[in-house]
């Protein structure tokens, strides 16, 4: 089997596919025992997720033998061997999504994020048709819930990586809310099997396409010197590779650079002191959305997130009779000189008010409509020019983007989408959301 993968920022390719179905699998090897152990629905015979690992072996040992590094061709090795080597219930169920998912990729060295999401809702329906009567409440539901907040998530002007991982974030609360669709595992007290299985799969990818984002833009690395290794071992047995930074993700999902060791141990106690900045910012009852303009201008990954490599704060956009438009942000995605636009709202704002369904609150439509506004600026060509003239970039139909409010406690995510649904142009993302997105980030620094 490879043991290294060289990673681009274009697209999925079939290198990171192959990294990605072989970390899934060992995060499903690490969680087997516990998995097996509440396999009720259809029989309690306890083996839903050794026959769902036992199928994803095959696959990747045929992803490893495959000689032309497209994602078509890893795709259709991995697909065709799980079928081949299917067992149970699970195992067939998650052979049929990797065939439908490789049936749209073929004849492509990879993809971008339109192109995987048809491949996965190709692969969700495959699964589904793999049975006369589909039953939800099982992994069935899992792949579906994948799918829409992919899909969803890709709509919004995520890119590929922000939306696997937060779709893979959206298939571990679909599991939770199995047992209120499946009678039998409310009775037994458990979730679903096959579907917690689905949805460490997912992880798994969402771990090394978040891994290698976070070590190039933050690290400064380029495609060609990054590399994933899946293998074991810690920090210090193989911080030797001094010449060649390599991204690191280890078996059981952590991650980290084998660059010389004092380098990540600035970068891992730089990333908690602005967490804890962060924070103390959050419990200040003074602190006014000002501050964390100026917070955000000095620790501008909190906002570039994986998808973003420059935040150019408070740019001026010039019109020819009325007063300049001036948004909190312009945020440069890695692979464009096309910016999108974030707007910051406080903390303190609210989200939602309203009882059943909540509505928008003012703040959230007053947000709403001032990011409109941006993004009408450019679509007159002359002030496109002219904000590439002053900044060396510029914005043409850009995505959204508001940073408003605390997560609602009172309101579920479903309640939330139904509120946004007339706003599916502009992405919200709470605070709490940044703050945990940061934790996990520092953490994968950190391991």
């Amino acid at each position: 089997m490879r043991s290294t993968q060289k990673i681009s920022t274009k697209g999925l390719t079939g290198p990171q596919l192959r990294g990605g179905l072989l970390l899934g699998s060992q995060l499903l090897e690490q969680q087997r025992d516990a998995i097996d152990s509440i396999n009720v629905f259809p029989e309690p015979d306890w083996d839903t997720a050794t026959n769902m690992l036992s199928t994803m072996t095959a696959a990747n040992e045929a992803a490893s033998q495959v000689s032309h590094d497209t994602v078509a061709s890893i795709a259709a090795a991995a697909a065709q061997a799980a079928l081949d080597k299917a067992r149970g219930n699970g195992g067939l169920f998650l052979a049929k999504f990797l065939q439908g998912l490789s049936q749209p990729l073929a004849n492509k060295s990879q993809v971008n994020d339109h192109e995987l999401t048809t491949a996965i809702e190709s692969a969700v329906r495959a699964a589904y048709r793999a049975v006369n009567y589909p039953i939800e409440g099982t992994m069935l539901t899992v792949m579906k819930d994948f799918h829409i907040a992919f899909r969803d998530s890709v709509g919004r002007g995520a890119g590929l990586v922000s939306a696997w991982v937060f779709a893979a974030e959206e298939a571990r609360e679909s599991v939770e809310r199995t047992p209120s669709l499946l009678p039998l595992l409310r009775e037994r007290g458990v979730v679903d099997a096959g579907g917690k299985a689905m949805a460490v799969l997912f992880d798994g990818m969402s771990k090394f396409l978040e891994a290698q984002s976070v070590y190039r833009q933050r690290l400064g690395l380029t495609p060609s010197n990054i590399l994933i290794v899946p293998m074991k071992g810690t920090l210090n047995a193989i911080a030797v590779a001094r010449d060649t930074p390599l991204a690191v993700v280890t078996p059981n999902g952590e991650s980290f650079v084998a660059v010389p060791y004092v380098q990540v141990k600035t970068h891992v106690l730089t990333w908690h002191r602005q967490l804890e900045r962060f924070n103390e910012l959050l419990n200040d009852d003074s602190a006014k959305e000002g501050h964390f303009q100026e917070f955000f201008e000095e620790n501008p990954q909190f906002i570039l997130g994986v998808d973003y490599t420059q935040a150019i704060p408070h740019p001026m956009l010039i019109r020819d009779t009325k007063d300049p438009l001036i948004p909190d942000f312009l945020l440069q995605p890695i692979d464009s000189a096309l910016c999108d636009i974030l707007e910051l709202k406080s903390p303190t704002k609210r989200i939602v008010v309203g009882g059943r369904p909540p509505k928008l609150s003012t703040s959230v439509v007053g947000a709403l409509s001032q990011l409109r506004q941006y993004r009408d600026y450019f679509e007159v060509p002359e002030y496109r020019e002219a904000v590439r003239k002053r900044y060396g970039v510029t914005a043409y139909k850009p995505a959204l983007l508001v940073v408003i409010g605390r997560t609602p406690r009172h309101v579920s995510r479903e309640q939330l989408r139904q509120a946004m649904q007339g706003s599916a142009d502009v992405r919200l993302i709470t605070y709490d959301q940044l703050r945990s997105r940061m934790e996990r980030m520092a953490k994968i620094m950190s391991s």
